[in-house]
């Protein structure tokens, strides 16, 4: 389960990055086209279109990084999710197996079917959170 987790999140990753470089790649040849001179009359569109080739190289450099970061923490938000509700469901499961190795009471029965039925929803709330 953790491996074919460790790739989807991989695969998301790549995608993304894959997807905009290549959105990057398509904006320059695009601008270097629209600006590329094709005769002699047109001369200064080449400034024009180096120009807008270094801009759009200069702002996906930027942009690499900004990626990174927000991929890492997505990861360590979802991870610390994941461990937390996995606690939660381990204290539920000690709970409850704390209750069957001391067997129902006359007077405690109303108390431990209380506490189960607590943290259940207790679980079941904090699941709607996102």
């Amino acid at each position: 389960i953790v491996a074919k987790s460790f790739l989807v999140q991989l695969c998301w990753v790549l995608s993304n990055i894959i997807g905009i470089l290549l959105f990057l790649i398509e904006l320059v040849l695009v601008a270097f086209i629209k600006f590329y001179p094709v005769d002699e009359q047109r001369q200064n569109n080449l400034h024009a279109a180096t120009a807008t080739l270094i801009v759009i190289m200069l702002l996906s450099l930027l942009m690499v990084p900004l990626v990174i970061y927000y991929s890492r923490s997505l990861s360590k938000y979802k991870i610390q999710l994941h461990e937390r509700r996995l606690g939660q469901a381990q204290q539920m499961l000690h709970d409850i197996n704390q209750q069957i190795a001391t067997g129902p009471s006359i007077a405690g029965e109303n108390k431990s079917t209380r506490s189960v039925g607590n943290s259940l929803s207790d679980v079941h709330q904090s699941s709607l959170l996102p």
